[in-house]
């Protein structure tokens, strides 16, 4: 499995952290938004979100979300978010593992 594809950062003052990550990246963000702000840049994304909790969130790329949950549970992970549809055809859900380090999975519908 490749690194993670997308890493979401909590930010508590939005229009601050996106200047910062605007000139840190050098590109503008493709989704600006009062609750996410994205950037691509490369093959990767970061996210700032306003109402996060926790981060830095990184998020892997599964090719079947179930499968992938079930796996990581019989290594150790826990889940702390049940897989939501967060846009039509994107589903994320969050693990943690032994240490409680966040583990988000990204599944979109047309992968599979």
């Amino acid at each position: 499995m490749a690194f993670p594809s997308l890493i979401v950062m909590p930010v508590s003052q939005l229009d601050s952290a996106k200047a910062v990550y605007r000139a840190l990246l050098g590109v503008d963000p493709y989704v600006d938004s009062a609750y996410y702000v994205g950037f691509r840049t490369g093959e990767g994304e970061l996210g700032l979100d306003p109402n996060g909790t926790v981060g830095p969130l990184p998020y892997w790329d599964v090719e079947s979300l179930d499968e992938s949950i079930a796996s990581l549970t019989a290594a150790g992970a826990t889940v702390t978010q049940s897989p939501a549809e967060v846009a039509p055809g994107l589903i994320i859900a969050v693990l943690a593992d032994a240490d409680g380090n966040p583990i988000g999975l990204r599944y979109t519908a047309t992968q599979g």
